[in-house]
């Protein structure tokens, strides 16, 4: 279960939409895959499965999972104090702010920032090769 970040009186079930990223039949997860059953990590490139479902021998490397580029707590911290929770919930959901990437890699990016993530890889001695996606633009960073 993913820790609870209540900053201003704000929680990240406050803010965060499920449906909206992944189950809802307009998802953004559903619309990202348009139909097909893999499609490519937004940031290392790899192929991803839709689901675990689609083949019982995926690694958790293999399975999709839909990313909040700035995470929800990040959002929370920084406007939480100014922004009614409709509009932090809308800011932490846009399509903008997602991306699908490898199950693996999201849950170890936790509450990270892109730049945050790679930097503390580095520090680890494990470089990463990921695409960081600024906004519409995305640029390709070796740490």
């Amino acid at each position: 279960m993913e820790n609870e970040y209540d900053v201003f009186g704000i929680k990240r079930s406050d803010i965060d939409d499920y449906g909206r990223r992944n189950s809802n039949k307009e998802s953004y997860k559903n619309r990202q895959f348009d139909g097909n059953r893999t499609m490519r990590d937004a940031y290392t490139g790899e192929k991803i499965h839709y689901s675990q479902t689609e083949k019982r021998t995926l690694k958790h490397d293999d399975i999709a999972n839909t990313d909040h580029i700035t995470p929800i707590e990040k959002i929370i911290q920084s406007y939480g104090d100014s922004l009614p929770i409709k509009d932090l919930k809308g800011m932490a959901n846009a399509d903008l702010n997602l991306a699908m990437t490898q199950e693996h890699l999201n849950k170890s990016k936790g509450q990270l920032t892109n730049s945050q993530y790679l930097l503390r890889q580095w520090q680890l001695g494990k470089p990463v090769n990921a695409t960081t996606k600024i906004g519409r633009a995305s640029c390709r960073e070796r740490v």
